[in-house]
């Protein structure tokens, strides 16, 4: 017992998967083990609550964050889901020809898709053929099954929602890796069975089934060599994975990302641009696009990028230290250029604007003055400068500055009711100081 409990606590903490360990051991308990009740459960009890100070722990580190489906009707469409989903799993356990990385499926959005009707229908129909024959059915392939669907249960949609994206529940493969085992072992026994009746009665002979034991074996093999090769390179294990599932985009995400670190930068902006032709809320592209524009010199659009994420969530840090690399490398940029050309006024105007987005506000200041002291008419500047000395607690220097800019607007400039607006905000400012 105690090497078992312990067992099962690494487990825990090597696979999550592992969770479900009590659930089967209770399944083969109840279904196989032919003791009493009260003496055979007794000994799954424990397992249980070592479950219980897991989660327990979990909870109380913050490591423990479910998702949970917004209406009833979202949450029986996501089980449906899940159900349309099991069947792809079944087929391949026989036909692993497709496998791919981050697989998914859609979500359902209605009960009136004929789809939901079907897999309601399929389900169902299955459900009382084998009750019918339930008591033909031996109890070690009830424990089997039960086992696979068990090991299921996290991705089932009912624990949490497990997504890609919007509209669409993970359906990887590698949830299958424990799954899998029950199934399996059913196939195997079946397998003897079927190959035990076939001799007896002599419908093929001993090396006609040689011959379809290894062709499944190689088939398998050679499966599992192809899929080893594209492991090895991720380009090659994304793109894969997208001629299955064009629309995934967390894998044009991933494959964008892969691209970027080889400094193929042209390459991994149009993956990201893919993304968000199809989400332009998808906060991992828009900061990766951004990044991308900068690392390739285009600093401002890769800036503006960055700008138009409105709600970075868990992403929030990211974003603030790619903001402020980029501002850094357009800082030295524009003082380098500023350094071989001295007079030019919309150099230090546009370092002015940089000074200003990073909240050095007095060194923005200076460089639109010294824009303003190069190109007199700079109207841009001139505004710029009386704002940023009015924010200073300056309005006696801005004020020059807003009444030079008044002179040389005309009504019809898109700037002059700001600049009216700014003129009346600084002499109400002199007034109220006086």
């Amino acid at each position: 017992m105690t090497l078992s409990l312990i067992t099962f606590a690494l487990s825990l903490l090597s696979k999550e998967s592992g969770a479900m360990v009590p659930l089967v051991i209770g399944s083969y308990l109840f279904w196989v083990d032919e003791r009493k009740v009260a003496r055979k459960f007794l000994w799954v009890i424990p397992h249980f609550l070592v479950l219980a100070a897991y989660l327990g722990l979990r909870k109380y580190f913050g490591f423990t964050g479910t998702f949970h489906a917004s209406t009833l009707d979202v949450y029986s469409l996501g089980f449906i889901s899940f159900l349309k989903g099991l069947l792809v799993y079944l087929r391949l356990l026989v036909f692993p020809n497709d496998l791919y990385f981050d697989r998914s499926i859609a979500h359902f959005l209605s009960f009136k898709d004929p789809q939901v009707m079907a897999v309601i229908g399929f389900y169902g129909v299955s459900f009382l053929a084998l009750w019918q024959k339930r008591k033909r059915i031996p109890k070690e392939v009830i424990f089997f099954v039960s086992w696979f669907l068990i090991e299921l249960l996290p991705v089932s949609q009912l624990v949490t929602s497990i997504g890609v994206r919007a509209g669409y529940i993970s359906l990887a493969e590698h949830f299958l890796y424990v799954a899998c085992i029950g199934i399996l072992t059913l196939g195997v026994v079946w397998a003897q069975q079927i190959f035990t009746w076939v001799q007896e009665r002599k419908v093929i002979s001993f090396a006609v089934v040689q011959i379809i034991v290894a062709v499944i074996y190689f088939h398998f093999l050679l499966t599992t060599i192809e899929l080893n090769f594209y492991s090895r390179d991720e380009n090659l294990m994304f793109e894969r994975s997208l001629k299955f599932a064009s629309y995934n985009t967390r894998i044009r995400n991933s494959l964008a990302l892969t691209k970027a670190k080889e400094n193929r930068f042209k390459e991994a902006q149009m993956d990201f641009q893919k993304v968000l032709d199809v989400d332009p809320l998808d906060v991992p592209a828009r900061i990766g696009l951004g990044k991308t524009l900068i690392d390739q010199g285009k600093f401002w659009e890769g800036i503006l990028e960055y700008e138009k994420v409105q709600n970075p969530g868990n992403f929030q840090e990211l974003l603030a230290n790619n903001l402020k690399a980029a501002y850094q490398l357009i800082t030295m940029q524009y003082q380098k250029r500023i350094a071989s050309e001295p007079n030019n006024a919309q150099l230090y105007y546009s370092l002015g604007v940089v000074y200003s987005k990073t909240k050095r506000i007095a060194e923005s200041a200076e460089s639109y003055k010294k824009s303003v002291e190069l190109d007199p008419n700079n109207q841009n500047a001139l505004y710029n400068l009386a704002s940023t000395l009015n924010a200073l607690g300056r309005p006696e220097e801005a004020l020059g500055f807003i009444e030079k800019l008044i002179t040389i607007l005309h009504e019809k400039d898109a700037l002059y009711p700001q600049a009216q607006e700014l003129l009346g905000n600084i002499r109400a400012r002199l007034v109220s100081a006086k």
